[in-house]
């Protein structure tokens, strides 16, 4: 019930309750009468709201950047006044999905209208009942996307869709993500039998293209000057018969296709077969990451890797399937590492599943040669294995050991221990996981460990809410007293980044200042992103 109409009825109540009996006509004009008076009312409480205070462009610009399309057709809704602002700032409605979301019929178009003429960020979906429409917005609007991801969900659509992305060039197209796993896409087997079938993406014109993810039958994509100048790509073949140990398969046909690549993601399927004898991949020259997408337990990495002919590249990561076996998880690590001993190890909680990153260089220029995305059954046999013997910098998350099966054995060679803190929000659901909460029972041994920094993010990082995130000295005193194991007397150096302590008991403070020699603050970490991190997904 909205206010009006909760107002309405108090006041009818009121007079029922005083036993006052009104004639229809004088009803009628009461009731409009006491609708007029509280819209008023209403109306003003809204004007001298904080919100209402806000620059309009301001107003526009959170809707714009926070909030997704269903809700940001409810808003308008809301008032005369959100209504006003937000069907007359064209930039609100730059940003347009209708992935998995039904629209009625003209309803994209509408909101690509009231877009005006700006660049766009669009996400189609083409489904058996808006397949037309979402056609016809592509072919008017293709011109003016800076980002565009289309999904082919019907084979009605394959021609005509095919046609609005090979008719039509895309002049500031920078981003573009292809989702056919049907190989729907140029396909012969709908394609008319007068129809063009040499149409290539874009008409051959995405001048400043430079991230594509593309799922659909390569085969079916024709050369193109739009994907030459490509640097960024993830590819998946949704073809049935390709595979990569064919000399004319899916690795040589990405690289035809795509010469300038410098980030390459592979996604290896559970059916492909690779046969490491087969004559090797020439590597395009400016390629300096692969990232291997393994979903199959008879695929290695290091087969993969192997028929590149110049595997010595600076990045080199591998996303394990669950269905792993510690044995192949290691055999995996081991690929990924090329025989190399990494000096410094990160351990990550994501989901169910635990990140680990190897890295070569523990430094600011840090590159990876690693595996991610593990059971953490898998760490038990991946970390006392030769790999990590020499690992001196070793970082773990705050809720890491949440799950139940990860212990950390006796690492010799770590010297600095990096333990990076919750997002303060997440503590409402994580934060009984946390490290500093563990049992008595759970040790680890460092015999040389000299530094233990306690790690924080900054409160301008979007997912920490804007909230310091604070310790009080007794939770770091215990953790160093009861949980680490290391051969020196004392902790010789304690480093809080961006973490605070608090202070109110002195007596707290100084038994921690006990247990270590020297304790500085740093400014809190801001988690940059990697340009390799755009390809490991198709998000």
């Amino acid at each position: 019930m909205s206010l009006i109409d909760e107002q309405t009825a108090a006041y009818f109540i009121l007079y029922r309750h005083l036993g006052l009996r009104l004639s229809p006509v004088r009803a009628a004009s009461v009731h409009r009468s006491t609708l007029q008076a509280v819209s008023r009312i209403a109306r003003r409480i809204n004007d001298n709201g904080p919100i209402a205070r806000l620059p309009r462009d301001i107003f526009c610009s959170v809707f714009a950047l926070y909030i997704d399309l269903r809700d940001l057709v409810r808003a308008t809704g809301v008032c005369h006044v959100w209504r006003d602002a937000l069907m007359h700032d064209p930039s609100v409605w730059t940003v347009l999905s209708n992935y998995q979301v039904v629209c009625p019929q003209g309803v994209l178009t509408r909101l690509l209208s009231l877009s005006s003429t700006l660049p766009l960020h669009l996400e189609l979906e083409a489904t058996e009942a808006n397949w037309p429409e979402v056609c016809e917005s592509l072919e008017v609007n293709l011109q003016r996307c800076l980002s565009l991801a289309v999904t082919f969900n019907t084979h009605i659509a394959s021609v005509r869709l095919t046609a609005a992305l090979c008719g039509h060039s895309a002049p500031i197209l920078r981003t573009f993500k292809l989702f056919d796993a049907f190989s729907w896409f140029n396909s012969p087997w709908y394609r008319p039998w007068d129809a063009p079938r040499d149409g290539v993406l874009f008409a051959g014109d995405a001048p400043h293209l430079e991230l594509v993810k593309i799922h659909t039958d390569l085969t079916n994509v024709r050369p193109s000057s739009a994907l030459r100048a490509v640097k960024r790509l993830r590819c998946a073949n949704a073809s049935s018969w390709e595979d990569l140990s064919n000399a004319s398969g899916s690795v040589v046909r990405i690289l035809d296709l795509f010469p300038s690549v410098e980030i390459l993601g592979l996604e290896v399927r559970a059916d492909s077969r690779v046969d490491s004898s087969q004559e090797l991949i020439n590597l395009p020259p400016l390629l300096t990451d692969v990232v291997v997408d393994i979903s199959s337990t008879e695929v290695s990495a290091g087969d993969v890797i192997r028929r590149f002919k110049d595997p010595d590249l600076p990045s080199l990561r591998g996303k394990l399937s669950g269905a792993c076996t510690p044995e192949q998880c290691l055999s995996h690590m081991r690929d990924m590492l090329a025989g190399t001993a990494p000096s410094a190890l990160e351990l990550d909680s994501r989901g169910p599943n635990l990140a680990v990153f190897a890295y070569w260089d523990p430094g600011d220029g840090r590159f990876d040669r690693g595996s991610y995305q593990v059971s953490p059954k898998i760490l038990q046999d991946l970390l006392p294995s030769e790999v990590f013997a020499n690992v001196t910098w070793l970082g773990i998350a705050e809720d890491l050991f949440g799950h139940d099966d990860v212990q950390i054995p006796t690492m010799p060679a770590v010297t600095r221990l990096c333990v990076g803190l919750l997002y303060c929000p997440a503590y409402r659901t994580y934060g009984a996981q946390s490290i500093f909460l563990l049992p008595p029972e759970k040790i680890f041994s460092f015999p040389l460990l000299k530094t233990l920094a306690i790690c924080a993010a900054s409160t301008m990082v979007l997912p920490s809410g804007g909230y310091i995130t604070w310790l009080t000295p007794d939770l770091i005193s215990r953790f160093i007293r009861s949980h680490l194991l290391y051969d020196a007397p004392s902790v010789g150096r304690l480093i809080l980044e961006g973490a605070r302590l608090v202070q109110s008991c002195v007596q707290e403070v100084a038994a921690l200042l006990a247990l270590v020699d020297d304790f500085d603050w740093e400014p809190a970490w801001v988690e940059k992103s990697d340009r390799v991190d755009y390809v490991l997904d198709w998000r």
